[in-house]
């Protein structure tokens, strides 16, 4: 086939849909989550502080980058997205304090996402993107400020200095499988990038505010994760992915949090089903989903007993608010993106 016809194609074919990508040692990045996770949360859990479990899980989650780098590029890599990831994590639990409004969340969020997939993309960071960031920060200053910044800061950190400890521990030879770095993207294309993810972003978070939906930054979220795609047809392969996967995925969810589950059972599910993920979410983003939609509607369960009709419904609803309004960015900056097109 030819490379062009690919570039120039805004929608995926029905193989690439279905294609299930290697395995590519995959165990290897679901082992350093497991335990990069697992661990500080059960300390967290006997120390009675599950209000602090969100800043360690979202700062564990960075031991997914640098799938393919040597060890030492790996390190620094982890160092790097950790480093950006705390700060966000601090700056968000500081304006929580404040108790900003939906509309206040939805700014700030909507900045992050563009100010990060700016840095990702220059940076070249894989995965590529702005998701982790934008999700951090969305949950830390949706959530009552109720913890003390030098606790966040303490307990992100600690998480942090373990996921490398853990990372160095599991770091095996990867010259056999490296992948070569991305070459550097057009100034042009993280331009667009940063300015799809903001106003997405802002977009689809405005739509659910405006509706009433609880998490508005499961819309925002769900409308930049597409934009990683290094083609149309792959971004617009990813929104639909996104959509059919949490629709199963939300099956999933209800097939274990129906139950009234102790916490440290929750947070064993949770880290569990986050392993899962790092199993599948380079081979198959829909796959991947399966595992990682149970995962958002689990953590309010370790808080509390939320309404898990009203969580379901309000992530399908958000999921695809913010899957169409990055569809309709995506397909409309198609010929800026790729000007060879058409």
């Amino acid at each position: 086939m030819d490379p062009m016809s690919t570039i120039d194609r805004s929608f995926p074919t029905i193989g690439e849909a279905m294609n299930i990508g290697p395995h590519a040692h995959a165990h290897t990045v679901a082992a350093r989550v497991l335990v990069s996770a697992l661990v500080p949360a059960a300390v967290l859990l006997c120390l009675g502080r599950t209000d602090l479990l969100p800043f360690a899980l979202l700062t564990s989650l960075m031991a997914v980058y640098g799938r393919r780098a040597s060890r030492t590029q790996r390190l620094a890599v982890q160092g790097q997205v950790m480093a950006l990831q705390i700060t966000l994590l601090i700056i968000g639990a500081t304006l929580a304090i404040v108790a900003p409004g939906p509309w206040t969340v939805v700014t700030g969020t909507a900045i992050v996402a563009g100010i990060t997939t700016v840095i990702a993309d220059a940076r070249r960071w894989n995965p590529p993107g702005a998701l982790f960031f934008t999700f951090g920060f969305a949950v830390v200053v949706s959530a009552p400020a109720v913890i003390s910044l030098m606790d966040v800061a303490l307990t992100a950190v600690a998480a942090a200095m373990f996921t490398l400890l853990v990372t160095l521990v599991f770091s095996r030879a990867v010259a056999a499988i490296e992948a070569p770095p991305a070459p550097p993207k057009r100034r042009v294309i993280v331009g667009v990038h940063a300015l799809v993810c903001l106003v997405g972003a802002a977009a689809a978070g405005s739509i659910a505010v405006v509706l009433g939906i609880s998490h508005p930054y499961w819309a925002m979220v769900a409308a930049i994760v597409p934009v990683v795609g290094l083609t149309t047809s792959g971004q617009t392969l990813k929104a639909f992915q996104r959509v059919a996967g949490t629709l199963v995925g939300l099956l999933v969810a209800f097939a274990l949090f129906a139950w009234n589950l102790p916490a440290p059972v929750v947070l064993v599910v949770i880290v569990l089903l986050m392993a899962l993920t790092e199993l599948f979410i380079a081979r198959n983003y829909a796959l991947a989903l399966l595992f990682l939609t149970p995962i958002t509607i689990g953590l309010p369960f370790l808080a509390g007993t939320p309404d898990l009709g009203e969580l379901l419904a309000a992530r399908g609803l958000e999921t695809m608010i913010g899957a169409c309004v990055g569809l309709v960015l995506i397909l409309s900056t198609h010929r800026v993106r790729h000007p060879r097109a058409g």
